[in-house]
């Protein structure tokens, strides 16, 4: 099922859109997108699938999930639920593929993207930003290149069209994976770096906040 609401999410259908394509009944979409119906007849997988045009064994992956940050993304109020939807489907199609390419290959940056608790600290965004500079020995002025920068300490960034210019990124943290940037491939060069630090700023700074305010 969770696979399942992956693959139609993706796709941007709605059950209605999904069943007329693969001429099967809303309902028993409904069904198995609820977990309702855990027993579905390979005619009816092999069909949804073909609608889908995702492999069958798609359907029977053991990855689950995940949803979408709930503070590491800039989102506005004009995204609606369908496109964010979409949005969190195709984000976690790429953290599936990107998981079995990070387990193919050893890979141990020279640094990583620290977590900084600025009120055990009792520090400022930016003596936050000071010390980072100092800890990953950025020279002083411009940074020439941010997503080298992020990517050096072991982060990736991955552009995605969002299909909508009212969400710039989103960024989080996995266990066994590096911390992973999503950047909106439609951003011009200026705000894409401003984005790009916007999101390391909320990956050192804002791990686990617990409020929009505290953020």
């Amino acid at each position: 099922r969770d696979m399942f609401n992956v693959a139609r999410g993706a796709r941007g259908f709605s059950q209605s859109e999904l069943a007329r394509k693969a001429g099967v009944t809303q309902a028993l979409i409904s069904k198995l997108e609820n977990g309702l119906t855990s027993d579905p007849t390979e005619e009816t997988v092999s069909s949804i699938a073909e609608a889908l045009d995702f492999p069958v064994q798609f359907f029977f992956s053991n990855e689950r999930p995940h949803g979408l940050p709930p503070f590491h993304y800039r989102k506005r109020q004009k995204v609606g639920k369908r496109v964010l939807a979409k949005i969190e489907s195709d984000i976690n199609l790429k953290r599936i593929h990107l998981t079995k390419l990070f387990q193919s290959y050893e890979n141990e940056p020279s640094r990583d993207i620290p977590i900084i608790d600025l009120e055990k600290l009792q520090w400022r965004p930016k003596d936050a930003a000071q010390h980072l500079r100092g800890q990953w020995m950025v020279p002083r002025g411009p940074v020439d290149n941010v997503t080298q920068l992020i990517e050096d300490a072991g982060g990736v960034v991955i552009k995605i069209d969002f299909d909508t210019r009212h969400l710039e990124a989103l960024s989080f943290r996995l266990p066994g994976i590096p911390s992973l940037i999503f950047i909106n491939s439609k951003l011009d060069g200026a705000l894409y770096r401003f984005v790009l630090a916007h999101e390391l700023g909320h990956l050192v700074m804002h791990n686990h906040p617990e409020t929009d305010d505290c953020m």
